[in-house]
Formats: C-alpha cells, sequence, structure tokens
C-alpha cells in the first residue's frame, strides 16, 4: 500500500545501500544515490595524495544521512570530518549511521546552515566536499513522484537556476580552506560549465576538473585553492 503511494523503498525498509554500506534513511534526509559514489571516490582519490603530518580535516556541507561522511571516514583511518546539517533530525540520522559503520569518533555532526557552525575554523580544512541541492525550481515537477512529493525539499532544490548552493559555497569556500584546500562537489549532469564558472569568478581557484559518471555524464567538480602569492 506504501509503495502505491509511491513512497519510495527505502523510507519503507528504512534503508538503503551506499558505497557498500547499509544506510538508514528516514523521509527527513535525501536518499543516498549511487552517482554520489564519484564524489566520495574523487575525494578519497585526492585525499591520499595530499602529504600532511596531520589527520586529514574534511569538511561535508549538508550532510543529510552521512552517506559521504561515513564512508570517508570508513576509508581513511587519519581523518578527521566535520559534517554540518540544518535539519536536527537528519543529523540524529547521520549520528546512527557513524555509529553503525564505526565512524563516529572521527566525525563531528555540527546543526547549522552551511559553513555557520564552523565560523571560527578558517583556514582549517583541507577539504570542502558537498552534494548541494541542484534541481531548478521549474524542474521539481518532471521528478518521479517518489522524490518530488517523498523526499526533502530542502536537499533537492537550488533555486531557479538549480545554483543557489554553489554560489553560496564559492562565495566562503576559500575562506576555510588551507593553502592548495580542495573544494569537491556534485553537480547536475548539465551544470559542469555553469559550476566550473562560477569556480572561475570566484577568483582564488585554479581551473577546475570536471569528472564524469559512469554514464558519461558530468558529475563532480574539483578546484585547487590558490596559496595567496598567487592570486594577483
Amino acid at each position: 500500500q506504501r509503495r502505491a503511494r509511491r513512497e519510495p523503498l527505502a523510507y519503507i525498509t528504512g534503508e538503503r545501500e551506499f558505497w557498500s554500506l547499509r544506510f538508514h534513511v528516514t523521509p527527513e534526509v535525501l536518499v543516498p544515490r549511487p552517482e554520489t559514489e564519484l564524489l566520495v571516490e574523487v575525494t578519497l582519490e585526492l585525499a591520499k595524495r595530499l602529504e600532511k603530518n596531520h589527520p586529514i580535516k574534511i569538511l561535508d556541507l549538508g550532510t543529510g544521512s552521512g552517506a559521504i561522511a561515513v564512508s570517508l571516514a570508513k576509508e581513511l583511518d587519519d581523518i578527521e570530518v566535520w559534517a554540518t546539517d540544518l535539519s536536527a533530525p537528519a543529523l540524529e540520522v547521520a549520528r546512527s549511521n557513524a555509529l553503525r559503520h564505526g565512524g563516529s569518533e572521527k566525525i563531528h555532526f555540527i546543526e547549522g546552515d552551511m559553513f555557520c557552525p564552523v565560523r571560527g575554523q578558517r583556514g582549517f580544512f583541507d577539504m570542502v566536499v558537498s552534494n548541494p541541492p541542484y534541481v531548478r525550481q521549474s524542474e521539481l515537477q518532471n521528478l518521479a513522484p517518489e522524490v518530488r512529493t517523498w523526499e526533502p525539499k530542502l536537499a533537492l532544490v537550488g533555486g531557479s537556476d538549480g545554483l543557489d548552493f554553489y554560489r553560496r559555497i564559492m562565495e566562503e569556500a576559500d575562506l576555510y580552506l588551507t593553502d592548495r584546500g580542495i573544494v569537491a562537489l556534485e553537480i547536475g549532469a548539465d551544470m559542469g560549465s555553469d559550476v566550473c564558472r562560477l569556480i572561475a569568478s570566484a577568483g582564488r581557484f585554479s581551473p577546475a576538473s570536471v569528472y564524469q559518471d559512469y554514464a558519461g555524464r558530468d558529475r563532480v567538480v574539483v578546484a585547487r585553492k590558490l596559496p595567496a602569492d598567487a592570486i594577483y
């Protein structure tokens, strides 16, 4: 009966597999998508290249179910993750997933909007990662009923052009990153050039790289913060 109402199976069972882990999900969080595994994969690849004499510090903006943060903590031994979310119920789900998979000691879950909970940690993070809301407002009605009716709108819609959260992230990301720190963002399949332009207009990052998913669609954008003496 619940499926007949087009309720997502993940909400009915309370679980969704992501990164070969079983994640607890509720209607308070977006159902983790397979496409987002590419963001985890790219982040891990880049993190392993960082030469640090301290745990790698990663900020996960809008953590939702905690799928990204928990997967990273599961894979990397020398890591600390700060995971923010505006939704207290979403953070409860994320905490439960960290406890379930044994990564809770590596993750700081903090309630608040985007960078607000880490205002005192400027120049602190080696990486900023996010799967922000990027559905255009006009496209919401075209999504499957399982998505548009049941999943949280706050986690889906990124304004009229889908870019609102990318603008917010790129306005502030450099303040919280170390020199040569990395920003890695999931994007919509047709947003690569737009997000790359936003990163370029920020003026404080190297030219962005776009990674494609297994279907050949743009899915992740990565850029590195320029050291202070390289910004003119």
